[in-house]
């Protein structure tokens, strides 16, 4: 949930947190993510990155259009004066609660056609990896100590085969 990074991070940075508090966090983060894990979920950690600069750029032109200059507030602003605060605060973050049943991704998200292509792809291979490691050659789950289940087949689906005559 991102919301747990992003009020961690600007506790961080606002100093509202002490270095114990932060590690005991850092620490229920990584015991949240350790149960799902361990009951069969996929959890997926996506860090977008762009640089300061960037992060400006894309400011002023949300601010430039009048149906889009309500999305970036004074907090945004003052929040970017901070950039580099927040880029510390991140990695500490990143490094403290990348762990191996929950890995961080950092996507460089300057160009948004990369940015949904990988995501899309570590999501991707995410699930097909989890649908992997608990299914055995035939099929059978073998998801948190549960009885087996088979998974159903997914049927081949062919376009060439799909009927596009329109009908009422």
């Amino acid at each position: 949930d991102r919301s747990w990074y992003r009020r961690v991070l600007m506790e961080k940075v606002g100093k509202l947190v002490s270095k114990k508090q932060l590690k005991f966090a850092f620490g229920e983060i990584n015991n949240f993510e350790r149960n799902l894990t361990d009951h069969g979920a996929v959890v997926v950690k996506l860090f977008l990155h762009i640089s300061s600069e960037e992060q400006k750029k894309r400011f002023k032109k949300l601010e430039s259009d009048p149906g889009t200059a309500w999305r970036v507030t004074k907090d945004d602003w003052l929040h970017h004066k901070k950039y580099d605060d927040y880029l510390n605060a991140a990695e500490h973050m990143l490094e403290k609660t990348s762990t191996e049943h929950a890995p961080w991704v950092v996507v460089a998200a300057t160009n948004h056609n990369f940015a949904v292509a990988k995501i899309f792809d570590t999501t991707i291979r995410a699930v097909e990896d989890k649908i992997s490691e608990v299914t055995d050659a035939g099929g059978i789950s073998r998801i948190a100590n549960g009885p087996p289940v088979q998974l159903p087949q997914v049927p081949e689906v062919r376009l060439e085969s799909v009927d596009l005559s329109p009908s009422i």
